[in-house]
This record gives C-alpha cells, structure tokens and sequence, in this order.
C-alpha cells in the first residue's frame, strides 16, 4: 500500500494514475496528480515504530 504524505489518500499501487511532466510519464497520487509525497505504508508504519 502506498500514502500521499499531501492528501493523505491512500490505497494500492495500481490505483495510481499516469500522469506527465517534463522528465517523462510516471504513476502518482489521483488526487494531486504527483509522485512527490507518495510513500510506502510499510516505511511510514516502521517510521512510527522507531
């Protein structure tokens, strides 16, 4: 499972969507339409855990 640290939405990895810039195509966040605060469930649950 994957969060946006932005939007705090959360789900599995193919329910990101395509999205495009100038460095080329890449899956990110459906709601903020970029890969820039996505981060896997299991390091932010280890993160909390330290």
């Amino acid at each position: 499972m994957v969060q946006c640290n932005n939007c705090m939405w959360s789900g599995e990895e193919d329910e990101l969507v395509e999205c495009e810039d100038a460095l080329g195509i890449f899956k990110g966040c459906p709601e903020c339409i970029t890969d820039a605060y996505l981060k896997d469930k299991d390091e932010i649950q280890d993160e909390i855990q330290e």
